[in-house]
């Protein structure tokens, strides 16, 4: 600890702190620059350099630090600007210092953030909005943003960084942000960029070359994300909703354990497969293409319908039991039905080339109304389904037939 506790020490509330453009210099020498116990404590229009703990430790309720250049403080990087509940810090810079840490209730607006080893820590029921964070320097790091239960983000922009993104609690939220490793090259995040508990929500996000999974989510919804090159699970639920998202590169595009939406979601080029899915799920109006493995994966009590599955090097659809699978759309993609109770119905397939278009391996299964390219090889189905009539003509076939054609 530094040989001087703080350069300006405040003992009451309602201070203001006008540095006046001047700069507060601790000589690597004084633990702080401002330290105060007090409420309603403003700082502001200066920079500091040098210190050995928190810059700026404001402890009290409602305090605001603004207009700050913050470099080198906090010698071991932990924490560079210290606020109590219902703090506020804006148009802040940061380098090579510690993070930006408040209690809750706070907002933290229009900062940048430069090779720092952690960046925010907010408490349950922030808002940080307009911040930029850049060139983040160690891998050590758990998260560079942690937040409490019920935080919101909202144009963050992360770039060339080794750790986790975001870490959030219960109900937290993730809007209009960008989290990139472009310039540094390659996935090189060892962990998931985002992870967060129940409830959470990932709207308009873009992630891209970092991290093995993208969006690790224990419950909530994730909607019209782009997600490109990351080297494992794009987006990880354990349940909830994925709507009018696209992911291009990864190991799966999308896995919800249970009780999940999925829809009007594209994933191309996984080097696994395309989504999978857990008991009571919808997949809905999907489109998977270049899969490695299987198109779309499901489980028990899941459907798949209205989707379009294209050259995935596997089944386009495997299914397991009590399952349907109605109308949808394969080009070289066949149908592949492993356990019972399930339904095929008004699907279309082409150019499922080397296999049937619709394999079924058990009993106890409907399959009705298939539209079919090629002949009744196309069918390999175990005895003991109820199958329509495979016919190669609609002229006089009935309602339930499967056609060729």
């Amino acid at each position: 600890m530094g040989a001087v506790d703080a350069v300006i020490r405040i003992d009451n509330s309602n201070v203001h702190v006008d540095l006046r453009g001047f700069r507060i210099n601790g000589g690597a020498v004084a633990n702080h620059a401002v330290l105060g116990n007090g409420a309603h404590i403003t700082v502001h229009n200066g920079s500091v350099v040098f210190t050995e703990d928190a810059a700026i430790d404001l402890a009290g309720a409602n305090n605001s630090v603004r207009d700050l250049t913050l470099v080198n403080a906090n010698a071991i990087r932990e924490t560079a600007i210290r606020l109590g509940s219902g703090g506020r810090v804006a148009d802040c810079s940061l380098r090579t210092s510690g993070d930006i840490a408040v209690g809750a209730v706070s907002i933290v607006a229009r900062c940048t953030l430069t090779n720092q080893l952690d960046a925010l820590k907010l408490g349950a029921g922030t808002i940080a909005t307009d911040i930029a964070i850049d060139g983040i320097g160690s891998v050590d790091a758990d998260s560079l943003i942690e937040m409490g239960s019920g935080c919101v983000l909202s144009r963050v922009t992360i770039r060339n960084a080794f750790n986790r993104a975001v870490v959030g609690a219960d109900d937290c939220a993730i809007y209009d942000s960008t989290f990139s490793n472009t310039s540094v090259g390659g996935s090189i995040g060892p962990n998931t960029v985002i992870g967060l508990l129940d409830g959470g929500h990932v709207r308009n996000v873009r992630i891209s070359s970092w991290g093995t999974t993208a969006i690790a989510m224990n419950s909530g919804i994730v909607e019209s994300t782009i997600i490109r090159d990351v080297t494992g699970t794009a987006i990880d639920m354990d349940s909830g909703r994925v709507e009018g998202c696209t992911i291009i590169g990864s190991a799966t595009g999308v896995d919800i354990e249970r009780r999940g939406i999925i829809r009007s979601t594209t994933v191309d080029s996984p080097s696994v497969l395309g989504i999978t899915v857990g008991d009571e799920c919808l997949v809905v109006d999907c489109a998977v293409s270049r899969s490695a493995g299987a198109g779309i994966s499901l489980d028990n009590n899941s459907e798949a319908r209205g989707n379009r599955l294209r050259v995935n090097a596997a089944e386009g659809i495997i299914a397991l039991s009590d399952a349907h699978v109605i109308g949808n759309h394969l080009d070289g993609d066949p149908i592949l039905i492993t356990g019972a109770d399930n339904v095929v119905d008004a699907n279309v397939i082409t150019d499922a080339f080397g296999s049937a278009a619709i394999t079924v391996n058990l009993a106890g299964n409907l399959i009705i109304r298939n539209r079919v390219a090629g002949d009744a090889s196309n069918f390999s189905i175990a005895a003991g389904n109820d199958v329509g009539t495979i016919t190669s003509s609609p002229v006089g076939a009935g309602a339930f037939d499967n056609l060729l054609y």
